[in-house]
């Protein structure tokens, strides 16, 4: 069986969760054109990786908690080994030349809905949007500049 699957994003950040309900499902080979992290914080994981003529040449056990590096161009598998193992792809979102897309991009000023809050500067009162479309400038500000030090 496969896993139960779960997308995610905030800003420009993609997790893919997976829950393997059952020790031997498998998520299918596949490939990725980046490298990315993949986090197993629970159960255990068998991760097969194969060479460009699809022979196996790589694989290893892991345990949760573990930060599992995927080299990219390289078509790898993943098998729970314990019944509810959890898993998470994470990576950066790109756009279709490979390029990754500007948290900005997704920063819209929007109330959310079910928001307790609405705009209200007066009171220093702002939308969900605003609200990270500040925090972005402040990650990006930090990105360009470092952060300080004492």
């Amino acid at each position: 069986m496969r896993p139960e699957i779960k997308i995610l994003a905030i800003s420009n950040v993609y997790a893919r969760l997976m829950n393997f309900v059952k020790a031997g499902d498998v998520e299918e080979g596949h490939f990725h054109a980046y490298d990315h992290g993949t986090l197993l914080s629970k159960g255990k994981l068998l991760v097969q990786q194969y060479n460009e003529k699809m022979e196996l040449a790589d694989s290893k056990e892991f345990t949760a908690p573990s930060f599992i590096f995927i080299s990219k161009d390289k078509m790898h598998k993943l098998t729970s080994l314990e019944d509810e193992t959890i898993v998470t792809c994470i990576h950066a979102l790109r756009d279709m030349d490979d390029t990754i897309v500007d948290p900005e991009f997704f920063v819209k000023e929007t109330i959310i809905a079910d928001s307790p809050e609405q705009d209200d500067p007066a009171k220093g009162v702002m939308s969900i949007g605003k609200h990270f479309e500040q925090k972005g400038m402040q990650y990006r500000a930090l990105a360009q500049d470092g952060i300080p030090t004492k």
